[in-house]
């Protein structure tokens, strides 16, 4: 490796932000909040402290108070001089590697997304998804880019994909991300789908109350950590009210009123409130 690439890549790795982004990338980052703090706050079912905790609570609410923030002008910028100086030496070194070169792309891929550079971005992830088809961070990236774009049929099939090939992606909450693009589809067809209905599916009642499908601690945790994690990374993208955002708030609000956790779900109530679009 010359000393243009060596250096590229140097100031690269140095630019790599602390948040992980809503899609996946190769370089690893470190996610801005711990999810490890979320299940580790969650207490099991006792008389004295049943359901989920009030530490857990507020960690939620910490996501959604300081969504993670990077320069990703500069990180795309930064991607770019590492191919430019790769593909300058393709004639020194007997070409460039091919896996290298696909995966610095595929994260400019990312850093163009977070830009709202979303058709760019996809024309770089569709011949790369092709080309390995059995990755899926690629997979899932594009499923995603496909969802910034609107095309909300081919984000789940890709977004499904990426499941199948990696179940246990973005700490196993991909789940969530397809329920939410079912209910995207839902309220392109109908608007008002969301008054009668609900991104997680389930009747929480009034006064709000476990359904019989929250048997166990383990069931419970799942949704929180899937809700917190979920909305970490899509409140990169959000920059004003969003129904799906305010939905999914409004359950975790449910949640924890159920468990008898009052100043915790009123909290979570009205940062649900401060997303719901007026009508």
């Amino acid at each position: 490796m010359n000393l243009a690439v060596r250096s590229a890549l140097f100031a690269f790795f140095c630019l790599l932000p602390c948040a992980q982004c809503c899609v996946n990338e190769f370089q690893p980052t470190q996610v801005a909040q711990s999810f490890g703090e979320f299940i580790g706050r969650f207490r099991p079912h006792s008389q004295k402290n049943p359901g989920p905790s009030v530490g857990l609570g507020m960690a939620l609410i910490r996501v959604v108070d300081n969504p993670p923030k990077a320069d990703w002008e500069s990180r795309a910028a930064q991607l770019r001089a590492v191919l430019s100086a790769r593909e300058a030496s393709e004639t020194k070194q007997g070409g460039l590697q091919k896996t290298d070169a696909f995966t610095i792309r595929a994260d400019l891929a990312a850093a163009l997304l977070h830009l709202g550079r979303t058709r760019e971005a996809i024309q770089i992830l569709e011949p790369l998804a092709k080309e390995h088809p059995w990755e899926y961070r690629l997979i899932a990236t594009l499923g995603t880019a496909y969802e910034l774009d609107g095309q909300l049929n081919r984000a789940l099939e890709y977004i499904s994909r990426g499941i199948e090939l990696n179940a246990q992606s973005h700490e196993g909450t991909e789940w969530l991300h397809s329920r939410i693009l079912k209910a995207k589809l839902e309220i392109a067809k109908n608007p008002k789908w969301l008054n009668a209905h609900s991104v997680l599916g389930y009747d929480f009642g009034d006064p709000p109350r476990f359904p019989p499908e929250f048997r166990t601690d383990d069931h419970v945790a799942r949704v929180l950590k899937a809700i917190g994690y979920q909305l970490n990374e899509r409140l990169q993208f959000v920059l004003g009210t969003d129904p799906i955002v305010a939905d999914l708030l409004n359950d975790a609000s449910h949640i924890f009123e159920a468990a008898g956790k009052r100043d915790v779900a009123q909290k979570l109530s009205a940062r649900a409130a401060s997303f719901k679009p007026k009508e």
